[in-house]
């Protein structure tokens, strides 16, 4: 077995990039204690990812996690409780497979696209709301919420309920302000209100998710199964789109001629956000996979039995991949990264993620041509958290 490398605090921290690179180069595939005190062998290099991303034998399976996590002392919460629920994120085919298949249609490229009319209207309506400042938090203002009205739409939240399910699920990700009872209790009042939503849209269908998720019979769909996947698009469809259009916007106010390229040509808009989403992937850890069997991944043997996860961040920071990979560079040929994950596995929502941040950012640079950040970016404040990758605060002046 090899040796278990102690937890780095610098990981839970916009400084995590300096660690990953020195993963990369002494301990690639690393077997690291994390600050819950759950030893994992982490996974760092591109190639290694998408080997590790892409490998049957390591497993999602929400009941070895459970037994995994209880073996070694380490409580439940809320947050916890959802990682190991049986939904898409935490299990693989053929639970995975047909989960999937049950929002897939939704959240297609197609599907998605018809939804650009409606968020463009979110964004100026946003904007306009801060017109007369003479400087406001991108986070507040137009981050966080445009991604949770744009869910409550698609699934089928009550407009007047959007502020609520936004509350609820800033709690429940909260890394650092927040007690594990608070983010228990706001779990409870989410899951009672989409339970309480379910029962009204089976009895009065309308065109959204949730009608549709209901309407499926038992053997697609349980009632339990269709609340956690409701449960989990929702945070995690929240959370991961708050971070990805702060990280881009801050890429792009930190990085001048990238920004003066993009305003020259605003054909590069999809690049950049690719980019945004290579430099500072808003997910920087993928979720827990188990070894069957004994893995080896360039040239570790990971034991039977033992978890692994996929360091996304560092896998797309990665030299052996990405020329200069610590310049944000919009026009990158060498976009293929991992930020979106790989697989079976690839974000179900990253089409509809992909249009919110263009017309989040797009909307935002075109409003404001001399946009600036307020504040020194040594004082922006992120979220202390190994997992996602983002900002809890962004003040700009138009």
């Amino acid at each position: 077995m090899a040796d278990t490398i102690p937890w780095d605090p610098l990981l839970s921290s916009p400084e995590a990039y300096s660690v990953y690179a020195r993963l990369r180069g002494d301990a690639p595939v690393c077997r690291m204690e994390l600050p819950n005190g759950l030893p994992t062998w982490l996974v760092t290099r591109f190639d290694d990812a998408v080997g590790a991303l892409g490998e049957r034998s390591l497993r999602k399976d929400p009941d070895v996690a459970r037994e995994f996590w209880q073996r070694h002392g380490v409580g439940l919460d809320a947050a916890r409780q959802m990682c190991l629920a049986p939904t898409m994120l935490a299990t693989d085919p053929p639970v995975h497979t047909r989960l999937r298949s049950s929002v897939a249609s939704v959240f297609a490229a197609r599907r998605a696209s018809s939804w650009e009319a409606s968020i463009a209207d979110a964004v100026r309506r946003l904007l306009d709301a801060v017109a007369d400042r003479e400087s406001f938090c991108v986070v507040e203002a137009l981050a966080a919420p445009l991604p949770m009205h744009v869910l409550a739409n698609v699934l089928g939240v009550p407009a007047g309920q959007e502020a609520d399910f936004r509350a609820w699920a800033s709690s429940i990700v909260a890394h650092d302000s927040e007690t594990p009872e608070s983010r228990l209790d706001a779990a409870a009042a989410l899951g009672v209100h989409l339970l309480d939503l379910m029962a009204a849209k089976r009895a009065a269908p309308g065109e959204d998710l949730i009608s549709s998720l209901v309407a499926l019979p038992d053997d697609r769909l349980s009632d339990f199964e269709a609340l956690t996947t409701l449960f989990l698009l929702l945070i995690a469809g929240y959370e991961t789109t708050v971070n990805l259009i702060g990280n881009t916007v801050l890429a792009l106010l930190r990085h001048p001629a990238e920004r003066q390229r993009l305003e020259s040509n605003w054909g590069l808009l999809d690049p950049a956000i690719e980019e945004a989403t290579r430099y500072w992937s808003p997910v920087a850890i993928a979720s827990w996979r188990f070894a069957e069997r004994d893995v080896e991944i360039a040239g570790q043997v990971v034991p039977a039995g033992d978890p692994v996860r996929v360091v996304l961040a560092s896998a797309n920071r990665d030299e052996r991949t990405f020329p200069d990979p610590d310049r944000f560079d919009i026009t990158r040929r060498n976009d293929h990264h991992v930020g979106f994950g790989q697989g079976s596995h690839f974000c179900l929502g990253a089409s509809l993620g992909r249009l919110e941040v263009k017309l989040a950012v797009g909307g935002l640079f075109r409003r404001y041509p001399g946009l600036r950040l307020a504040a020194d970016p040594a004082d922006l404040r992120w979220k202390q958290s190994h997992i996602m990758r983002g900002l809890q605060t962004l003040p700009v002046a138009p």
